[in-house]
């Protein structure tokens, strides 16, 4: 930890009980941050400050950073302080009984209540809001963990059943005791977290085209944003990694045993894909549960889409459907060597890219249909017989960086209105692109949260609804749009995407001449759109649909409505995971 002013860092040369500072005083009114301005009572010695360390706040004259450059407490002016990190934490809230000789130092305020202290035993002591301590967890939460039971000391091995082929083995690492399981069978070093008797391991499959693989994911010199896994023990894949094969045989025993989950590139050499949207997904589950002290789940991963696949090239009879089958096969056979059952509920799909442009919305639709109902056929029949619903969890096609929606779009639209097993996690127009349609490594990481969050919902009863049009209305040259809300009030995000031109709506007639005059937020849920001339024949509005023209690094159509969500980010700390506004377009 250290403490910083005018982007300088100034560490204290010890905590020698001889010569500490009484206190550390906020900063007065005026001041300007410089260490004139500081009530200490020894030296102070300078050394260099991180990258990145100063706050781009004006209003901030320091602060103190963790060990990753954050700043985690501001400076104020005023001496008033603002916890940060990537974004504003909110305010700190001083109190406490005055400072002590349990104190080396301490940040006070004026009627001596500690607000930050550091003990002489080097420990920190902070009084933050529950808002503040929620984004510190959220930060604390979103580190990959040190394997649990790797290297430390075992202090219990016994076979858990007789005739089972693994092991139950007690571990502790920093006043933490937690149980695992280690297959005897073979030489293996994973280790699956021992839930309950009761859990099951739940298995996750991607699905679709280059998307649903990691294509492109490669982007920035083989940057991968989870190349170490998040949770060793509960968020797994197969030992050929979390991304099949595309075409031809699985690799012998490859699917022998699971692993600890994290990314990899395809071929070094001569890279085609990366990230996957796996770690973000299960690793969101994970944290959620441990935000939520809610009990751990243990869960697999593993893609058998391929790249450049219309979706009749990806149903059943095709060589990546039959390949999903014959990895949830292994799944269950070696979930059965721990002991355990597979459950499976959610099939993500992530595909539409090469229907684009000559499918049909109805053609599009009959296919996914089908392709949902021979996976909850053809899976239920491998999975144990209480297995449940088996969901398909879509995220939205949007345009590329130079075609439109199109009419799969609609169709998956409709798929996730029309049906009570199919749903929409969002539009990926909200995500960068490392090329003319494939995504950054960071963003598969953050599409896989997004799909996480919503299979959550479904799979625990929940019903799954996005930010979508409910009901239109016009009169005259003002058309109104209600939405459904499922967080918070309605917004314009311009922070995560640029601002589109009306924020991304579009209207348009047979005359061609009417365009658009104002777009406004009118009421929570509601948005009211002005036209600048009364309209032609066959009027209609649409929303990040079509229209747009090409920029750099993302879809050319957009939009910025949101509907705020407290739902955290783990792989991008300080970012929410909002409900956007699906592609939408509607005659009116």
């Amino acid at each position: 930890m250290g403490l910083v002013f005018d982007g300088r860092e100034w560490i204290s040369d010890s905590f020698a009980l001889a010569d500490v500072p009484a206190r550390l005083s906020t900063l007065g009114a005026g001041a300007a941050g410089t260490r004139s301005d500081l009530d200490v009572e020894r030296r102070f010695r300078q050394s260099r400050a991180p990258d990145a360390v100063v706050s781009t706040d004006p209003n901030i004259v320091g602060g103190l950073y963790d060990e990753d450059a954050n700043v985690v407490l501001g400076f104020k002016p005023s001496g008033d302080t603002r916890t940060l990190g990537l974004d504003a934490y909110g305010d700190l809230t001083l109190r406490g009984s005055g400072l002590q000789s349990d104190y080396a130092w301490g940040l006070t305020d004026d009627e001596d209540k500690v607000g930050l202290g550091v003990e002489f035993d080097g420990g920190v002591y902070a009084s933050l809001n529950e808002a503040s301590f929620q984004r510190l967890e959220i930060r604390r939460l979103s580190r990959p963990e040190v394997s649990f039971a790797n290297g430390n000391e075992v202090m219990t091995q016994a076979n858990v059943v007789a005739g089972q082929s693994c092991d139950l083995k007690v571990v502790e690492r920093g006043g933490v005791t937690r149980a695992y399981l280690q297959r005897t069978d073979i030489v293996s070093t994973t280790f699956v977290m021992q839930t309950k008797a009761t859990a099951r391991i739940g298995y996750y499959a991607g699905a679709g085209q280059s998307l649903g693989v990691g294509g492109g994911a490669d982007d920035e010199g083989g940057v991968l944003w989870n190349a170490l896994p998040p949770a060793p023990g509960n968020c797994l894949m197969f030992l050929g990694g979390s991304r099949g094969v595309e075409g031809g045989a699985i690799p012998a025993g490859s699917l022998a045993d699971f692993a600890p989950l994290y990314e990899q590139i395809d071929n070094p050499a001569a890279p085609e894909k990366g990230e996957t949207q796996g770690s973000g997904a299960l690793s969101w589950a994970y944290r959620m549960a441990q935000l939520e002290r809610a009990a751990l789940p243990v869960s697999v991963f593993r893609c058998h889409g391929k790249g450049g696949q219309t979706i009749q090239q990806l149903v059943k009879g095709t060589n990546p459907y039959a390949r999903g089958l014959t990895e949830l096969q292994a799944a269950v056979a070696v979930a059965a060597k721990y002991g355990k059952q597979i459950r499976c509920n959610t099939i993500f799909w992530t595909q539409g890219e090469n229907n684009r442009l000559d499918t049909t919305q109805a053609d599009y639709l009959a296919a996914l249909l089908q392709l949902h109902a021979d996976y909850g056929a053809d899976w239920g029949a491998i999975l144990p017989s209480d297995n449940g619903t088996i969901h398909m969890v879509l995220d939205q096609l949007c345009s590329s960086i130079a075609s439109y929606a199109g009419p799969v779009a609609l169709a998956q639209l409709q798929a996730a209105r029309e049906t009570t097993t199919i749903h929409l996690s969002t539009p990926k127009y909200i995500f960068e692109m490392v090329d003319f349609v494939h995504l950054k490594a960071k963003e598969y990481a953050l599409l896989g949260e997004y799909n996480m969050r919503c299979a959550r919902v479904v799979e625990s009863g929940g019903t799954w609804a996005p930010l979508w049009p409910i009901a239109f209305s016009r009169s005259g040259r003002i058309i109104r749009i209600t939405f459904s809300q499922p967080g918070g009030k309605l917004e314009w995000n311009t922070r995560d995407v640029p601002a589109a031109p009306n924020y991304g709506f579009r209207y348009t007639d047979d005359g061609g001449v009417v365009d658009i005059a104002s777009v406004a937020i009118s009421a929570a849920n509601v948005v009211t759109i002005a036209l600048d001339g009364d309209p032609g024949a066959n009027p209609a509005i649409s929303y990040a649909y079509e229209g747009g023209v090409a920029i750099t690094g993302r879809a050319k159509d957009w939009g910025n409505l949101i509907s705020p969500s407290s739902d955290p980010s783990f792989q991008r700390p300080g970012r929410y995971l909002d409900h956007w506004c699906v592609c939408f377009k509607e005659n009116l």
